[in-house]
């Protein structure tokens, strides 16, 4: 019965040191899954993105297709960089991943968060009413001071600087058809266009 209860308590001891050692592999490869993941979404999304083939605008302008394509390449670069980096990390052992989880000091802000997710969902639902252009420029105003920018000339300067350089990315360059509004946002809208050059 002694030698029956050993071989219990050595068989569950064997379990755990088995369990320990594949957390602990895992843990050596977990920083790499994320920038490994994020990588082959860069590489292979674009061949996906068009059920046909991608459209191909006169004269070598932009097209649709150039701002994501433009968007998914430089995430592969960036990814390729950190997965390298993760790389010389797991063979250094005095250096961190890339990500370390922050110390939590503070007990997490469930109605801070809540507010953030509801100015996004705000955002999204008035986008088709008022128009990107200022729909964009009230969501940055607010994001900005709700963030701790206590300044209005940095704010409404980072709110209509980044705005229009949005408006130049996507409308400009992409060509992508952001929703202008109804009726006077609408109006405001074309005639913002037509100011900044876009129409």
């Amino acid at each position: 019965m002694d030698g029956s209860r050993y071989s219990e308590a050595d068989a569950f001891q064997e379990l755990g040191s088995k369990m320990t050692e594949e957390r602990r592999g895992f843990s050596l490869v977990q920083p790499l899954l994320l920038p490994g993941f994020l990588l082959a979404f860069g590489m292979f999304m674009p061949s996906l993105m068009f059920q046909h083939e991608a459209p191909h605008p006169a004269d070598g302008a932009f097209g649709p297709a150039a701002w994501p394509e433009t968007a998914l390449l430089g995430l592969a670069i960036l990814s390729a960089i950190w997965f390298g980096r993760e790389i010389i990390v797991m063979n250094s052992p005095d250096a961190e991943p890339t990500l370390v989880a922050p110390a939590d000091s503070e007990g997490y802000n469930y109605g801070r968060a809540a507010l953030w997710i509801g100015l996004i969902l705000a955002y999204g639902w008035l986008l088709p009413y008022t128009g990107f252009p200022l729909t964009t420029v009230i969501f940055i105003t607010v994001w900005c001071f709700l963030g701790g920018l206590q300044s209005p000339f940095l704010v409404l300067s980072m709110a209509f600087g980044g705005t229009f350089v949005l408006l130049w990315v996507f409308m400009g360059l992409a060509l992508m058809p952001l929703s202008r509004g109804t009726g006077i946002f609408d109006t405001f809208t074309i005639w913002l266009l037509h100011t900044v050059g876009i129409y």
